[in-house]
């Protein structure tokens, strides 16, 4: 799943319980987390975005995601497990009249990120991104369950009926490899660097950003870092079981410059900075460990994912196959090790209190 406050996906996966099915809800290096996209806005400070919104929710077997610009043309894009739909369309001038007047609502404008509950475990797949072109910046919302939803929802539900009922109006279809997720064109580099000159400091939104989630019966744990250019850090741990409240730990602090160096050398060095790896759990499963690592490269993320699951059900047709015994260990994570011993060695044992009443943030990047 992308977003436009950043690129990063979110795999949802399914932990089998004795008697019914847990939603883990795992954020990936790609999705959620990482502003690799808001650059989409065109022009300067002051001019008019060439974009009104994009809109995404994630349900079992059902992604959908639309991109509507000023004029109310707009791309829908339907992806199932075995196909994926595109089509294009447009609003009459009186539908995107109405859709301005939902988006404009008092409640909805004032909403922010840090005001939405973050969960780690829930009982339903449904997730739904909303990024709203505003005049001067780029207003992203991310729902990861129903339940962080619930004291928004006057001011949700009007979209969700309204992404329904697009679905519904006239299209013309595309072929699938026309596909783009619903994201918007990136402003290059170049460009943006001729607009703003700015210093390698600033240049990039963060060095790097780790999430490892481990999961056991009802329980989660998730720990992650994020590391920007000037040093500062962010470090959380989050821990949750099901119908429970979730209890978090943050700490925040600024790395020496030796410190600094040494990670950016790690980043820069082999096998990490051409690895490609995206290994993730689709298998109800008991017990799973998952590490993700996103790390900007000029106009991209590096986005990196192990996942090793243990206690999950074979081929029923296959003797012994629905006994939960198996596990599958990704042997590829120690390429990963350098980075993690640096997150120990210079995060985890920095010695610095845990803020008071901290909000789980999944270290998304801030400014």
């Amino acid at each position: 799943m992308a977003s436009l406050g950043g690129t990063a996906q979110n795999a949802v996966p399914t932990m089998s319980t004795e008697k019914h099915f847990v939603c883990v809800i795992a954020v990936l290096c790609c999705g959620l987390n990482t502003p690799a996209c808001a650059q989409a806005v065109t022009g300067g400070d002051n001019a008019v975005p060439a974009y009104l919104m994009r809109m995404e929710r994630l349900r079992v077997g059902e992604d959908v995601c639309v991109l509507m610009n000023q004029s109310g043309q707009y791309r829908l894009e339907r992806k199932y497990p075995s196909t994926t739909q595109v089509f294009l369309g447009s609003l009459s001038p009186a539908e995107l009249q109405q859709l301005h007047a939902t988006l404009n609502a008092d409640g909805l404008q004032k909403l922010s990120q840090s005001q939405i509950p973050h969960f780690l475990v829930s009982d339903t797949l449904d997730e739904v991104l909303i990024d709203i072109f505003r005049s001067a910046s780029v207003q992203n919302l991310a729902f990861n369950t129903p339940e962080s939803r619930k004291r928004f929802r006057g001011s949700v539900d009007p979209l969700l009926r309204w992404l329904d009922g697009v679905q519904k109006q006239h299209h013309v279809q595309l072929h699938e490899e026309s596909a783009s997720h619903c994201m918007p064109p990136k402003a290059s580099v170049a460009d943006v660097a001729a607009r703003e000159p700015h210093s390698r400091a600033t240049s990039l939104p963060f060095l790097m950003m780790m999430h490892t989630e481990h999961v056991n019966g009802g329980f989660v744990e998730n720990r992650c870092v994020i590391v920007y250019p000037d040093g500062r850090y962010r470090r959380e741990k989050s821990t949750q079981r099901f119908e429970s409240t979730r209890k978090v730990q943050a700490f925040e602090s600024t790395l020496r410059n030796d410190q600094v160096t040494e990670l950016e050398t790690l980043l820069d060095a082999q096998p990490i900075r051409s690895l490609q790896h995206n290994n993730l759990s689709n298998t109800p499963f008991r017990e799973m460990e998952l590490t993700t690592v996103a790390i900007p490269r000029g106009e991209s993320v590096q986005q990196l994912a192990f996942s090793s699951s243990f206690g999950f059900a074979g081929n029923p047709k296959s003797a012994g196959g629905m006994s939960d015994n198996r596990g599958l260990v990704d042997h590829e994570v120690h390429l990963i090790q350098p980075l993690q011993h640096w997150v120990k060695g210079n995060i985890e044992r920095d010695k610095v209190p845990a803020l008071p009443d901290p909000q789980a943030t999944g270290c998304r990047p801030i400014p």
